[in-house]
């Protein structure tokens, strides 16, 4: 008999690939796989990615926002709280052209300062930071001529060992001030401080304790609470430096400050 003829091979693009030449076909659909793969210029090449450091973080601006006290009483020195941002440890300050003593910055938004004996006159408040930046607030502090009237002038209330009771001897003058303070637009700051002993905590409460109880006492005498204030140092501004009983009761007291 003769043989069955064989039947066609089905064509490429059917669902399977030809038996016969089929290693052609294969060849023909990986051949352009094979030459992008020849052509790709990236082909097993390391690519360098740039990296970017992060950028710092802009400097805190230098702002002087206020100072407190505002007034003085001309050659008379006194310490003053500057308040504001971007305060750095080793500040300076100065009023105009006259620089400041004692300079202690807090922290980035307060610096305590003693302000020098100055004549009557307003005055610029400058900071400088050690890294050159500068903040001023013009025309912050103003100086004024000392009044005749002895009643409203600056002076010192001392308080007895861990007290703060305003002794007899002391009422005398706080009596003449309140007189003095009615009749005028002053205010009062009481400023508290105590000697070394004890911890820091203890006193600056002992401190505003004292304060509080002078400012207390004023106002059984009239004088509006909206002409005092209060604050506490501690023992953090001593009148005197020793360690003796003699140095020691000298910073055990309040600072009366008449602001005109």
């Amino acid at each position: 008999m003769r043989a069955s003829p064989m039947p066609p091979p089905p064509a490429l693009g059917g669902r399977f690939a030809p038996a016969r030449g089929s290693r052609w076909g294969m060849a023909l659909l990986l051949a352009p796989l094979l030459i992008a793969a020849k052509c790709n210029p990236h082909k097993d090449k390391e690519v360098d990615v740039e990296t970017v450091d992060e950028l710092p973080s802009p400097a805190s601006k230098l702002v002087v926002g206020g100072v407190d006290p505002a007034f003085g009483t001309a050659d008379r020195g006194f310490a003053a709280e500057i308040f504001g941002s971007g305060f750095q440890s080793g500040a300076t300050v100065s009023f105009s052209d006259v620089e400041g003593s004692g300079v202690r910055v807090t922290d980035e938004n307060a610096v305590s300062v003693s302000v020098p004996a100055l004549p009557a006159g307003v005055y610029d408040v400058i900071v400088k930071n050690p890294d050159g930046s500068k903040g001023v607030l013009r025309r912050g502090l103003t100086i004024q001529a000392p009044t005749d009237d002895a009643g409203c002038s600056n002076f010192t209330v001392y308080f007895g060992f861990d007290s703060s009771i305003v002794e007899p001897a002391m009422r005398a003058q706080l009596d003449t001030l309140a007189a003095c303070v009615k009749g005028r637009g002053a205010t009062v700051r009481v400023e508290g401080n105590c000697d070394n002993k004890g911890t820091t905590e203890y006193n600056l409460a002992l401190g505003q304790r004292r304060a509080e109880s002078i400012t207390r006492y004023l106002q059984g005498l009239g004088v509006s609470p909206l002409k005092l204030r209060a604050v506490s140092y501690g023992e953090e501004r001593p009148a005197a430096p020793g360690n003796d009983d003699a140095s020691q009761s000298k910073n055990r007291r309040a600072d009366i400050l008449v602001q005109q």
